[in-house]
């Protein structure tokens, strides 16, 4: 893929090709003000903490649902409906947030998808490496192992990635990474206050995406 970086500018400088992909898969253009983020996720207690989360900071947002596990986890809290998003193209929303069911997207297809995304929550190890190469800001949502096993793997991760990270943005992520991967929980003060800081230092966290890219 020695032509990666050309393949993702020249995306991205294509509105046509960007509008051909968003019909072919039925993604609105993020909303005026706000946010597109993609969410390809295990099932998780915390997804209802987290929807709470971006409603609260008052952000228009869309939010992309690949597979139905973020989907489940709503709906067995009891924040979504028993027949909601559950197929490609349903929507729900509520107060400033839009959740999105999308379709399938081939693998060849995945990284527009992550391109015209703004952040993503990514899921066990293909299309965690995809969001690296994509420079994209990210959270890593590692398969679960014995003995929170898998723990061990995420921190020797991200230990390295945050050698790129300015301060207040590694302790923001940290946070919420370590709450949605099973280390521990955050009170929903802190946890606002965590995403907060990561929105309040988007450029930042972008920058830092694009430095352990290069890196």
């Amino acid at each position: 893929e020695a032509d990666y970086p050309q393949q993702r500018h020249a995306f991205l400088a294509d509105t046509t090709a960007q509008a051909a992909f968003r019909q072919r898969y039925g993604l609105p253009e993020s909303p005026a003000g706000g946010q597109s983020g993609l969410l390809f996720a295990y099932a998780s207690p915390y997804w209802p903490q987290w929807l709470a989360v971006w409603q609260a900071a008052g952000v228009p947002m869309n939010l992309w649902l690949a597979g139905g596990q973020v989907a489940d986890s709503l709906r067995a809290a009891g924040v979504i409906g028993a027949a909601d998003l559950q197929a490609p193209g349903d929507v729900w929303q509520s107060g400033s947030v839009r959740l999105q069911r999308i379709p399938f997207v081939p693998q060849a297809e995945f990284d527009r998808l992550l391109w015209l995304a703004d952040w993503a929550v990514v899921r066990g190890e293909d299309s965690f490496v995809r969001a690296q190469w994509a420079a994209k800001p990210f959270f890593w949502h590692i398969y679960p192992q014995d003995e929170m096993a898998h723990l061990d793997k995420l921190h020797a991760f991200w230990q390295r990635a945050y050698a790129h990270y300015p301060p207040a943005v590694r302790t923001a992520h940290r946070a919420l990474s370590d709450e949605l991967n099973g280390t521990a929980a955050l009170d929903a003060a802190a946890r606002l206050a965590a995403w907060q800081a990561l929105q309040n230092h988007l450029p930042a966290w972008q920058q830092a995406a694009e430095g352990w890219q290069q890196s």
